[in-house]
């Protein structure tokens, strides 16, 4: 019998699809800090914030580079994970439980790191006032990285299958994408033998255009520097899947 759920932090099933097979010495994710690093203008000490950064694969990056990292993340486990790393290789990092729509900090933050956050994220609820958010957080002048879904190369492949292995399970991706409502509808089957578990994770997320998600940063004080298609700041963005926006602070919200 499936068990059919929408998306749900708390359950095991999507944490695990959410962070199954995380490298901590994986090139592309020291390409990734490599690239946020130059485009933020980092120098050792300065005090970077992860968001949404599950079991630190970025954090652990940064603070091996000597700034000041705090990761902050609603899953205690993936927050354990990432602690367990940094002690292991003998780096200080800061790791923090909370929602990150209301991140406990004031503007202290010489550049923040948003890299492929939950689909949940782009609500058309959540999205403006996460943007807001962030704004919070930076000192005036800092930096940040935010990676947002591209419309147009999700819209010129849909409907779309796939299919992966995370640990023991295997995951079959389905998405359809309405270009009327702007809204990728999701239905990912969750096969874990290992529990005898067939998981359905059901769910509709918004889409934005290049221009939607231009004018919400702009409201939220953000001057756009880059918009690239991958670590390299090279590439056409209309060929990538997620679009990298470097921005800086330049104002509070309107």
């Amino acid at each position: 019998m499936v068990r059919v759920i929408g998306w749900d932090w708390k359950d095991p099933e999507c944490q695990a699809l959410a962070q199954g097979g995380v490298r901590y010495d994986d090139p592309g994710t020291e390409a990734q800090i490599t690239f946020f690093s130059a485009q933020a203008g980092l120098s050792p000490g300065d005090l970077v914030l992860d968001v949404g950064c599950g079991a630190g694969r970025h954090a652990v990056g940064l603070a091996r580079r000597g700034y000041r990292v705090v990761g902050l993340d609603p899953v205690g486990p993936y927050l354990v994970r990432g602690m367990r790393e940094a002690i292991r290789a003998g780096l200080a990092a800061g790791w923090v439980q909370g929602d990150v729509f209301l991140p406990p900090f004031g503007p202290v933050f010489r550049a923040a790191l948003v890299w492929k956050p939950p689909a949940e994220f782009f609500s058309e609820e959540r999205f403006p006032v996460f943007l807001t958010r962030l704004a919070g957080v930076l000192v005036p002048g800092g930096s940040l990285m935010l990676t947002v879904p591209n419309r147009e190369w999700i819209a010129a492949r849909s409907p779309r299958r796939s299919w992966r292995r995370v640990g023991q399970r295997l995951v079959l991706y389905r998405k359809h994408f309405d270009p009327v409502t702007s809204l990728e509808h999701t239905r990912d089957l969750i096969i874990n033998p290992w529990a005898g578990r067939l998981t359905e994770v059901r769910d509709s997320f918004r889409r934005y255009s290049r221009d939607e998600v231009q004018r919400l940063l702009t409201d939220s004080g953000f001057r756009t520097r880059l918009v690239a298609g991958g670590p390299d700041g090279k590439g056409p963005p209309a060929d990538a899947p997620d679009l990298i926006w470097v921005c800086t602070l330049e104002r509070g919200p309107r």
